[in-house]
Parts: structure tokens; C-alpha cells; sequence
């Protein structure tokens, strides 16, 4: 009963500390935060700071982790701030952990209420740190994970705030990716998808879309988006009113480029008389969200006597004699290898912005068969590059794979990057980034 009574307390003390938190934040945030952010003066070093859930793992970390390397080579100083640090680099650094008996308060407040992205205690103290202080420009890229408070935010008062979105959180009332739900124009509430990445417990979402639009009314950021389908579905949200503009991720084209098919193959054992049908993704053909339901149906569909498909981040390897299943790998040159060991890239994603995937993909000179969803047909235009199937329709992706799969040649390579109109290049993405952060 003592106990009872004891957790009972904890529960109401966690909720008003969470309360009274957030109020406070919220009455007085223009005490921490102006509407106005610097101007960044021309020189030729910047300080640039990165904040990201990981340094490894996914796309937005790897796109992080690349421009912190790439804007290193150019003679800036930048580093990477994250919620968790997974590679050993020096320039990484982890938020730090705040001993305190609150943290724990906040923790219990944050799984009472449900208010992801708003009570995360570390997260709070990151303008005390060093590389904080001295940074020219705060670039923030995936904020969800449990790892970031955006209160944070009215701490970096005249920084120079830049934010990429890699997914929709920045302006829906929790998920990543909508789908077909169009909440988030008016105010989130009795969301039909509470189990979406990142999952509510309970549905919050309206309180947090609401929360989050006051928030960024107050706040001066300059976003980046990664396709053209992301930059008009922020100019229909609660940021319109801040600056954005559209800056395509980009590949490492030294890596991701033409290599002679018949050694790959060799090198990777994959037989020369076949069809190679690619795939590749977290958890493989279990990944819902990139489609794995539809490859596993379209291989019981119906018999492929002269192709071999490749399932690349699956749990195990295993290779049978038409489906082979290999690990996550890796290193981006053997990655690179796949490719061109391939005949087509097959990539039914339910949701994307712009998957760096298919930017390897096409570098690498492979056909790719995908949906109409997301910034995924700004990259596979119904060309040479690839082709474009009707939006979760599995006869009109089977229709296409079969169109494809007809007209290989086994010695033919087809498709190229550097034949697209956009230019998809790591330098012309960091270009794009340094220009942003003096002009926007």
C-alpha cells in the first residue's frame, strides 16, 4: 500500500514538474530567444556544428557525418553532435549525461505525458558546452530519437540555425512519414497511425503539433529540404513562414560510379548467366516501410528460372541458389560493388524523401523500379534511369519489374548519373550548403 502511494506521488510530482517546465518555457521564451538569428559574415573558416540522433546508421546521420568530413577537408572546423555516438571519430561528440536527481523526473514525466521532443533533460544544457559557444552555425538534422528537446532551441539565442528535414516530424504531430494522412495541415488529433516511427503510447499528437507550431512561430531557422515534394509540403505547414530552400543530398561519385560488371560479379561470386535483382535496406524484406511485403509477394508470383535476387541487410547470410540474403555492409566500396554486380534495383518504398540508395543505385548504372511516393520521382524520372509504378499498386510494379527484366542484356549497362539533369555529387551538395549559410 506504502508503495502505492509512493509511485502515486512520483507520478504527480513528475507531471508537475513536467508542467511547470514547460510553462516556463513557454511564457518565457522570448527572454531566450529573439526572432532574429546572425547573419554569418564572409570568411573562410566556419565553425559548424551538426546535431543528429547518430553518428552512423540511417540516412540523415550518414549525410551528417559526410558534410562534417567534407566541410573538415575544406578547411572549416565542423563536428557532430549526437544523441548517441556509434563510430569512434574525434570530431563526434555524445550530449553529454546530466547527473542530477531531475533527470529522472523529466524521464518519467516525458513516458507519463507522452511529449517527445520536449522534456528530454540533457539535451537542455548543450549551449554550455565549448563547441556550442563557439559555433558559427548550428546545423540540426533528425531531432526525433528521445534525444533532443526542442526547448533547446530558445537556449541558442544569435546562433545561426539551419535545419534539413529528412522526414516530415518537423511539422506533423509525431510521425516521420504521414502517408495518406493529412492532419498535420489543420492540427494532428485522433491519429489513425499512433504505432508510425516515432510511436505515441497514448494519442498526444494534437497537443504536440499545437505546442511545437507556437514554438517555431517564435523561432528564426533557415530549413533545407532534400526534394521538391518536401519543400512544397513545408510550405503548406505551420514553418511556411521561415526561409527554405531545396538542396538535393548527395553521393560520393568517386565511390558510387561504373565499374566492369563481369569482375564485380567475380569478386562478389555472383554467376555471370543471370539477372541480379537488388534490394537493399534495414531488416531487409522485414523492413515494412521499404516495401519488403511487396518483393516477398512478387517472388511467390511467379517463377524466375534465369534470375537472382540479392536481399542485402537482412539478419543472417544465407545464399540458396535464385535468392541469396547478406548482411548490412558496410563498407561503401563493396556496397558499390553490389550495384554494379546488378541488373536493377528494386525499391518499393512506402515512404521516402530523398534515399540515398538510389543516388548509389544510379551512380552505379543500375535500372530502378520504385513507387510514385515521396522525392523518389524526382530521382527516377520514367527514363533510362528507371521506371515509376503507380503508388502501392503491386500489378503496376509487377508490370514494371517484368518490362525491365525483359529488355537486359547481361553484358549491357544501363543508366548513368552523370547523364541525369541533377546533379546528385557530394561536392555539389556541400557547395550548396556553404552558399546557404551565408545567404539565407
Amino acid at each position: 500500500m506504502l508503495n502505492k502511494i509512493r509511485s502515486s506521488l512520483f507520478d504527480f510530482r513528475a507531471i508537475s514538474i513536467g508542467l511547470v517546465v514547460y510553462v516556463y518555457f513557454f511564457y518565457f521564451k522570448r527572454v531566450f530567444f529573439s526572432a532574429s538569428q546572425n547573419r554569418i559574415s564572409k570568411k573562410d573558416k566556419l565553425n559548424i556544428i551538426h546535431i543528429n540522433t547518430f553518428d552512423k546508421g540511417g540516412g540523415a546521420a550518414k549525410i551528417a557525418f559526410q558534410l562534417m568530413e567534407e566541410q573538415n577537408r575544406k578547411g572549416h572546423d565542423a563536428k557532430l553532435l549526437v544523441g548517441l555516438k556509434k563510430s569512434d571519430n574525434s570530431n563526434v561528440f555524445q550530449i553529454p549525461f546530466i547527473h542530477s536527481r531531475w533527470r529522472k523526473y523529466f524521464k518519467r514525466a516525458t513516458e507519463i505525458l507522452q511529449w517527445p521532443g520536449l522534456l528530454e533533460f540533457d539535451s537542455l544544457f548543450i549551449s554550455r558546452m565549448n563547441i556550442i559557444k563557439s559555433a558559427d552555425v548550428i546545423h540540426l538534422h533528425n531531432l526525433h530519437g528521445d534525444y533532443f528537446s526542442l526547448f533547446t532551441l530558445l537556449s541558442l539565442k544569435g546562433k545561426k540555425i539551419v535545419w534539413t528535414l529528412h522526414d516530415m516530424h518537423g511539422f506533423t504531430g509525431h510521425c516521420a512519414h504521414s502517408f495518406d494522412c493529412n492532419k498535420w495541415r489543420l492540427g494532428c488529433g485522433k491519429c489513425p497511425n499512433l504505432d508510425t516511427y516515432p510511436s505515441l503510447k497514448k494519442d498526444t499528437s494534437a497537443f504536440l503539433w499545437m505546442t511545437r507550431k507556437v514554438l517555431f512561430s517564435k523561432l528564426n531557422i533557415s530549413i533545407v529540404t532534400p526534394s521538391n515534394w518536401l519543400l512544397e509540403l513545408v510550405n503548406e505547414s505551420y514553418l511556411r513562414h521561415l526561409d527554405s530552400t531545396l538542396i538535393y543530398n548527395g553521393v560520393d561519385t568517386s565511390i558510387y560510379k561504373l565499374k566492369d560488371k563481369t569482375s564485380c560479379r567475380n569478386h562478389l561470386g555472383i554467376p555471370l548467366n543471370k539477372k541480379v535483382i537488388l534490394f537493399s535496406a534495414e531488416l531487409g524484406v522485414k523492413n515494412i516501410y521499404k516495401g519488403g511485403k511487396y518483393i516477398d509477394r512478387l517472388l511467390k508470383d511467379q517463377e524466375f528460372e534465369d534470375v537472382l535476387f540479392i536481399n542485402i541487410g537482412g539478419d543472417t547470410t544465407l545464399k540458396k541458389d535464385n535468392s541469396w540474403n547478406v548482411q548490412y555492409v558496410s563498407d561503401e566500396v563493396e556496397m558499390a560493388n553490389y550495384y554494379n554486380a546488378s541488373d536493377v534495383y528494386l525499391y518499393p518504398s512506402l515512404a521516402d524523401n530523398c534515399p540515398l540508395v538510389l543516388l548509389e543505385a544510379k551512380g552505379c548504372g543500375i535500372k530502378i523500379v520504385s513507387f510514385n511516393v515521396g522525392g523518389i520521382p524526382e530521382i527516377v524520372n520514367n527514363s533510362k534511369i528507371g521506371l515509376i509504378s503507380d503508388k502501392y499498386d503491386f500489378k503496376s510494379l509487377k508490370g514494371n519489374f517484368n518490362k525491365v527484366l525483359n529488355e537486359i542484356k547481361n553484358d549491357e549497362l544501363l543508366g548513368n548519373i552523370k547523364t541525369d539533369k541533377i546533379d546528385f555529387s557530394l561536392e555539389r551538395m556541400m557547395s550548396e550548403y556553404e552558399v546557404f549559410y551565408f545567404n539565407s
